[in-house]
């Protein structure tokens, strides 16, 4: 049995009748301000769940499906959410930096205020994806691929030159990440 605790009070905020949160269903939980540190989320379903000012700091969301979950404010400094599925995902003001991003799918997620000073971005999907206010110092944007609905912060004018790609079309398409149509298979 793993319970995940309230970061400031320990109050058990959920408990998860497993011996490891690797796969786990968390989907719509309220986690808000949990203490995940260092935990290994990889292949998680956490769709729409509360992770407000969660700390997720080393944390290993890999693979993990975060589609529609409120991270507004989480520490995700140095975690791994390497072809993890954040659609739609709210990010305003999480801390991201050093965060390992490759391939992540991020269409339609809302990063306004973040950092991401640091973090690797590789290959990551940022379609239709809100950076207005991002700190994006030092971040690793090679082959990111992004679209006219793409929002960057104000003086970023040249995403190629940052190694980004221009996608051809505005059409989000689940096709894309070969890992959504898995999850949404395994978690309904």
């Amino acid at each position: 049995m793993i319970e995940i605790k309230h970061k400031l009070t320990g109050e058990v905020l959920a408990e998860v009748d497993a011996n490891s949160l690797v796969g786990a269903d968390l989907s719509g939980r309220n986690l808000a301000v949990a203490d995940l540190r260092g935990q290994d989320l990889s292949g998680a379903a956490l769709r729409g769940a509360n992770l407000a000012v969660a700390d997720l700091r080393g944390a290993r969301l890999v693979g993990a499906d975060l589609s529609g979950a409120n991270l507004t404010g989480a520490d995700l400094i140095t975690a791994s959410l390497e072809n993890a599925i954040l659609l739609g995902t709210v990010l305003n003001g999480a801390s991201l930096g050093d965060a390992n991003l490759i391939g992540a799918y991020l269409c339609k997620a809302d990063l306004t205020g973040a950092s991401l000073g640091g973090a690797n971005l590789q290959g990551a999907n940022l379609r239709e994806t809100k950076l207005t206010n991002v700190s994006l110092e030092k971040t690793v944007l090679a082959n990111a691929l992004y679209d006219s609905l793409t929002v960057f912060p104000e003086f970023f004018v040249d995403p190629e030159a940052q190694g980004m790609v221009r996608a051809g079309s505005t059409q989000i398409s689940r096709d894309l990440h070969p890992l959504l149509q898995q999850s949404q298979a395994k978690h309904g």
